[in-house]
């Protein structure tokens, strides 16, 4: 599936859910906003190779989060992420007589459109609230790259190269999506708010490889509430 494909089939689901959400109601609440942050990122299970271990990196997320608050506790969650995946591992090498003399690092990157639909309770003070968020997320895969870097005796470290590694994974990954947070209401129709967000795959994505992809994601938010009845 060709990456504009992939992106208009996540914007008809996204507006899907939009458009099916009911508007009407005391105490119901249409919420949009932005949100960004730093994440770890892993993957999860065996490799065939065993003679390389992945190891976690740190990358990124960021993307636009529609909530439908249904009452002052309890919301809907949905949106679309744009969010970067991957691990990292290493391999030695030797001279003519066998003396390692460096190793080449690398770092697979794997950008993935992210579509989550969760639930969401929050209890607390008018203005302060902690929120805790549950659900599940499916991930369109974008684009793979890997990244060499060379790290020798002499020289340390140098960029070598990037190479396309879309032909490894499989285009999809879905899993579980949990979060704990914490907002503010600046005013009476915006708020601000921090959540650290797991997502847990459950399907395979590497086509030679038995492993799942894994993220905490530490998101920083602001969100306006455009309607309210």
């Amino acid at each position: 599936m060709k990456n504009s494909g992939k992106i208009t089939l996540a914007i008809m689901i996204l507006l899907t859910v939009g458009i099916g959400l009911p508007a009407k109601g005391q105490n119901k609440k249409l919420i949009h906003g932005i949100e960004a942050g730093p994440s770890i990122t892993e993957y999860i299970g065996e490799s065939s190779r065993r003679d390389r271990e992945y190891n976690p990196q740190v990358m990124f997320s960021l993307g636009y989060s529609f909530y439908y608050q249904h009452s002052g506790v309890f919301s809907l969650k949905t949106g679309m992420f744009f969010e970067r995946k991957g691990a990292q591992y290493e391999e030695g090498y030797t001279d003519s007589n066998g003396n390692p003399t460096g190793s080449y690092h690398f770092y697979e990157k794997l950008d993935y459109l992210i579509l989550p639909v969760s639930a969401r309770t929050s209890f607390g003070k008018k203005h302060i609230r902690f929120t805790l968020t549950g659900g599940l997320f499916t991930g369109i895969l974008l684009q793979a790259n890997v990244v060499r870097q060379e790290k020798t005796l002499a020289f340390g470290h140098f960029a070598v190269d990037k190479d396309g590694i879309e032909g490894r994974f499989k285009d999809l990954d879905f899993g579980i999506t949990a979060g704990v947070g914490v907002s503010y209401n600046t005013s009476k129709n915006s708020i601000l708010s921090f959540e650290a967000i797991e997502n847990l795959g459950i399907l395979t994505v590497s086509k030679r490889e038995d492993f799942k992809t894994n993220s905490i994601c530490f998101m920083l938010g602001y969100a306006y509430i455009i309607h309210s009845r």
